[in-house]
C-alpha cells in the first residue's frame, strides 16, 4: 500500500463502517411506514435506545480489532470512531481460538 494511502485510511475506516451499517442495519422507510411505526419507536429501536447503541458499538469489536493490528488506530482515529458512535473494546476473540473452537464443534458431530 502506498504510503499517502495508508497515511490517510485511518480516516475512512470508521466512516464508511457506519454509513455501511446504518444501510444494512436498518429497513427502508417504506417498511415503516407500510406498518404505522411512529418514527419516535424507529429512532429508539435503531441506535438512539442505550441498549440499540451497545449493539452498535459491539458489532465493531473484530474491525477495531483488525484497525489496531495493521496500524490503522491513532488518536485521531479514535475520536473518529467516537463520533461515529461506534467506539468501544476491541474483540478479544483471536483467530486460533476461534479455528480451534469450530473444529472441535466438527469433531463432536462425527461418531467414531
Amino acid at each position: 500500500m502506498p504510503v499517502v494511502l495508508g497515511n490517510i485510511c485511518w480516516l475512512y475506516v470508521p466512516i464508511v463502517m457506519r454509513v455501511l451499517c446504518q444501510a444494512i442495519v436498518v429497513p427502508p422507510r417504506s417498511f415503516f411506514s407500510k406498518f404505522d411505526i411512529p418514527r419516535l419507536v424507529r429512532k429508539e429501536l435503531f441506535f438512539n435506545a442505550p441498549d440499540s447503541r451497545q449493539a452498535l458499538r459491539d458489532m465493531y469489536g473484530d474491525v477495531r480489532m483488525l484497525c489496531e493490528d495493521v496500524g490503522l488506530m491513532n488518536p485521531f482515529a479514535l475520536l473518529l470512531w467516537r463520533i461515529c458512535k461506534i467506539n468501544g473494546q476491541r474483540s478479544t476473540a483471536t483467530v486460533a481460538a476461534v479455528t480451534r473452537d469450530r473444529s472441535e464443534d466438527l469433531h463432536e458431530g462425527f461418531v467414531t
